[in-house]
């Protein structure tokens, strides 16, 4: 059997749900990234013991904010994000906060449905061509495949 080749506008599945993640955790990750960049640079409450051990406390807090993993993936997919909406044109814009930015509130995060945005004056194809558009552009600049 064959494998099938991916086009150049496909990504996994994998890389498409890491991206779909990335736009609906978006606003709780740059809270969560102010709120440990804040606390690394205020030196309470440090989660890592090579910052403590530091000698130099401004040191510290740029080795910590270095090693950790979490801040780390936060910092790429926030960036990801915000890269891939900035080139949005402010209407297009609209359908990607509509689709996975309103109301999404706790641990099972989905996108809306088309059908529940027909307010925005778009069709269901032009909203899912963004949102698409949108989905391979930030899993491209997640580096995901």
């Amino acid at each position: 059997m064959r494998r099938k080749e991916r086009r150049r506008n496909e990504v996994s599945r994998k890389a498409w749900q890491a991206a779909t993640n990335a736009l609906l955790w978006y606003e709780d990750n740059k809270r969560e990234y102010a709120e440990l960049t804040d606390e690394i640079l205020s030196g309470s409450g440090s989660r890592d013991s090579t910052a403590g051990t530091h000698p130099d406390p401004t040191g510290g807090a740029a080795v910590q904010m270095y090693t950790s993993a979490r801040l780390q993936r936060i910092t790429a997919e926030v960036e990801a994000v915000e890269r891939a909406v900035c080139r949005l044109q402010p209407e297009e814009l609209r359908v990607i906060r509509a689709r996975y930015w309103t109301g999404q509130r706790g641990m099972m995060r989905k996108p809306r449905q088309y059908d529940l945005l027909q307010d925005l004056g778009y069709s269901t194809r032009s909203m899912i061509r963004i949102s698409k558009a949108t989905v391979l552009r930030v899993a491209t600049l997640l580096g995901e495949k």
